[in-house]
């Protein structure tokens, strides 16, 4: 099994993971989840 890059855009409205084997593997919409209520 050989070494796989990867590279991670953060985007505002979103989210995009690319391989050196595949163009783009995953487009998607940003969410963020924050919980108040936990301490």
């Amino acid at each position: 099994m050989g070494k796989v890059t990867i590279g991670i855009d953060i985007g505002t409205a979103n989210i995009s993971i690319y391989s050196d084997m595949e163009k783009m593997i995953f487009h998607e919409p940003t969410v963020l989840a924050y919980d108040t209520k936990k301490k």
